[in-house]
Formats: structure tokens, sequence, C-alpha cells
């Protein structure tokens, strides 16, 4: 939980940064168009407007930034560790004969694996399709328990 805080924290203070860069720009071209569209007694509060929906944006994409990283490093990691175990498992019942010290074809495994799988997560939006979603609810709610968690 303590390593998941330090992630979120950091593309929090990512996106604050950026939210603080961009804030000149925005009430630069924002705040006229902004100051049209609101009555004159609401006027005060345009730069607080503009100040808080910049920093949500960018909040917000560091965030997905972040989402992106994590799942790269997943499919690195899945990758990899489906990769050996499949010529593993291969090896072990006489298919081929493997020895990891010397090949390198776990690793294009693990590659191509890993490729597959970051493809999936971002066009699934990192959502899981129809019959996964019921088989791997309880999970689903365990991290939807622990996103909880690192954000209070």
């Amino acid at each position: 939980i303590a390593t998941l805080k330090v992630q979120f924290a950091r593309a929090i203070t990512l996106g604050a940064s950026i939210g603080e860069i961009l804030k000149k720009p925005a009430h630069r071209f924002g705040s006229p168009g902004l100051k049209k569209l609101m009555p004159e007694e609401y006027h005060k509060w345009a730069p607080l407007l503009i100040d808080y929906t910049v920093k949500t944006v960018a909040i917000t994409i560091a965030w997905t930034i972040q989402k992106v990283i994590s799942a790269f490093h997943s499919a690195m990691r899945g990758g990899h560790l489906a990769g050996a175990c499949l010529l593993n498992v291969l090896n072990k019942k006489g298919f081929i004969k493997f020895n990891d010290a010397e090949s390198s074809i776990d690793e294009a495994i693990g590659y191509v694996l890993a490729a597959l799988g970051l493809m999936f997560q971002l066009r699934s939006g990192f959502r899981l399709p129809f019959p996964l979603n019921l088989l791997f609810f309880p999970i689903s709610v365990c991290e939807y328990v622990l996103v909880w968690i690192v954000n209070s």
C-alpha cells in the first residue's frame, strides 16, 4: 500500500506541477471567453474556476500516464514469466529441448506476450471484457478497495 501511495502521490504532484505551468496561458486565453459566458457578479470566480479546471485536467492526464506506465511494467513482467514458464513446461514434457541459460527464445516469447497484453489493456481501456469481468469480480473488488485505501 505504501508503494501505491507513493506512486499516487507522484502522479498527483506531476499533474499539479503541469497544471501550474499551464495556468498562465489558460488565464490569458480562457478568462475573456469565460467572463463573456458568466454574469458580472461571478467574474471574480473565473480565475479560480480556470485554476481548478487546469489542475484537474493535468492530474487526470498524469494519472492516465501512470496507468499506462504501470500497464507496460506489468505486461513486461507477466510476458517474461509466462514465456519462461511455457518453455519450461514444454521442456519438462519432452516436446522441446530448452536451456534457458543458452537460449533467448523465452525472452522473445515474453516480449510478444507483453506486447499483446499491453495492446489488450490499452484497447479495452483497462477494463475486463464480459466473461472475464464476472470471473475476476472478487479480484476487481479487491482492486477497488486498494484504490480507495490509496486515495484516502
